[in-house]
């Protein structure tokens, strides 16, 4: 084998070598990209779903049922104390 053989020889295992070690470098880089952004994409849809079910309309209250027998407060009485505070969203 010549001497120019073997520098070509030499020079393709090298090339190849840094092109191995170039995108080995560069599977770390974009994993971790694409771990932060789906950890921010969970946070953003955490807290997106907080504000919306912290919003009086999202979950209204539409009706409410007390059953028992009342001995000491009368039904009107009940009715009234809980209209006063049901003026909302669940």
């Amino acid at each position: 084998m010549n001497a120019q053989a073997m520098t070509s020889s030499m020079i393709n295992k090298n090339i190849l070598l840094a092109d191995k070690n170039a995108r080995e470098m560069g599977k770390p880089v974009s994993r971790s990209l694409i771990n932060m952004f789906f950890v921010l994409l969970l946070i953003s849809l955490c807290a997106f779903a907080a504000v919306r079910l912290l919003d009086p309309a999202t979950l209204p209250i539409r009706h409410v049922r007390i059953e028992g027998n009342f001995q000491y407060l009368s039904t009107e009485k009940m009715q009234s104390m809980v209209s006063d505070v049901i003026s909302g969203g669940f």
